[in-house]
């Protein structure tokens, strides 16, 4: 066997063109069909970073508005968009809504800090203040609410920890289980942006948790916390959003419906997941179609390489017939050819692909650091992804040498020798 594959490796040297054109084409398909299956697994992860978090998927989120920054900036041009207590108690006498949680945002700018192993790290943050309820489990087992604010942090703000600290390369990666329980600056009515001759109420905060599925530099803190802090700021707390439980067995769609009615803006997690995931089920399909004719090409270019390899070779074949090896041997010759190429069209794959992946995670996090508002997640190269890439190796090379074997055993031999 080691003298068929260095026979087979030594044409190949031979038909250099011919042989790096196939192993080109070949990478081109494998390296389509992996990318196929990271970005279902990547919409399908950005689209639960988007859509997911600690309120769950059964709440229904009321505002007047169309999004949390619109919300935060509109109170400061004045536009009334709050909601007023008549209009709090009519949502809550709805057929179907089990209990009403209030929310609103912090209308001034804010700033948090924190040292960390030495480092010192500053950034303008959103605030909003939720029920309690809504994160009982977080709030709640937090006993030290005399001396500090709990806070509940985004997943925008951490990602912005971790980047400061990995430029630092003395620095231990920072994680969340480091900055958890850890002691927080946070100056209230000031921007690090602006220049504000308002000093600001300085306080004191811990993390509790952190908000999975948010995108903003938001912290969410206590409601009943928010009040006191715009009382002291000699500001009024105005409920900008409302968190809707509803009971078991409601129509959400029809309850939807009926708030709508009623001019607001309703904001469904669980439906809208469901609408994007069916969507990238759609596309899968359509790119699974295009990837399967990819592969059906992929399969006859291969055999025909191997058919056609045999046939050109016919003054070598005669050789080695006459010297007594025989036509299995010296097929499989060829097909150890086809292999090999196919092995070398996988490894030429899997590097485009790695290339590829880190350039774009490259970009995102570029993009992450400049768009405050936006944290995209990096894209993931997952051990399921490599075993179907193998499988999807084996079935063509299964195809492939089976066929091509049976069509020139069965074949007038003497056509090749």
């Amino acid at each position: 066997m080691l003298k068929v594959i260095k026979i087979s490796l030594s044409n190949l040297l031979n038909k250099k063109f011919s042989s790096l054109l196939l192993i080109v084409f070949l990478s081109f398909g494998f390296s389509i069909f992996l990318f196929l299956e990271i970005g279902k697994s990547y919409l399908e992860n950005l689209t639960n970073t988007i859509y997911s978090g600690d309120i769950g998927d059964n709440k229904l989120i009321i505002e007047k508005n169309n999004s949390t920054i619109s919300s935060f900036l509109s109170d400061i041009v004045n536009k009334k968009d709050y909601f007023k207590n008549s209009e709090i108690e009519k949502i809550s006498n709805i057929d179907g809504i089990k209990k009403v949680y209030k929310g609103a945002n912090f209308n001034e700018p804010a700033i948090m800090s924190i040292n960390l192993l030495g480092n010192y790290f500053t950034t303008d943050i959103f605030l909003e203040g939720l029920d309690e309820s809504i994160f009982n489990k977080k709030f709640e087992n937090f006993n030290d609410k005399q001396n500090y604010i709990p806070l509940i942090v985004s997943n925008k703000v951490v990602s912005s920890l971790i980047a400061i600290f990995v430029k630092d390369k003395s620095a231990e990666k920072i994680t969340k289980e480091l900055i958890l329980g850890k002691e927080f600056n946070i100056v209230f009515g000031k921007s690090s942006l602006t220049k504000s001759p308002n000093k600001g109420l300085k306080m004191k905060g811990k993390i509790v948790g952190f908000g999975e599925g948010s995108n903003f530099m938001l912290i969410s803190i206590p409601y009943s916390w928010l009040k006191k802090i715009n009382l002291s700021l000699g500001k009024k707390t105005k409920v900008q959003k409302l968190f809707l439980e509803t009971d078991k067995n409601t129509d959400i769609d029809k309850l939807e419906i009926s708030i709508k009615n009623l001019g607001y803006t309703v904001k469904n997690n669980k439906k809208e997941k469901e609408k994007i995931k069916s969507l990238v089920k759609i596309l899968y399909k359509i790119g699974f179609l295009f990837v399967s004719i990819i592969l059906l090409i992929i399969t006859y270019s291969l055999i025909s390489f191997l058919i056609l390899r045999i046939i050109e070779s016919k003054k070598d074949n005669s050789i080695m017939f006459a010297i007594g090896i025989t036509r299995q041997k010296i097929t499989m010759i060829y097909i150890i050819e086809g292999f090999i190429i196919s092995i070398f069209g996988l490894i030429l794959s899997l590097l485009i692909i790695y290339l590829s992946i880190y350039y774009l995670n490259s970009y995102i996090g570029i993009y992450n650091s400049n768009h405050n508002f936006i944290n995209l997640p990096d894209i993931d190269f997952r051990i399921q992804n490599l075993v179907l890439l193998i499988i999807f190796f084996i079935i063509i090379n299964t195809i492939s040498i089976s066929l091509s074997y049976f069509k020139i055993l069965k074949s007038d031999f003497k056509k090749i020798i």
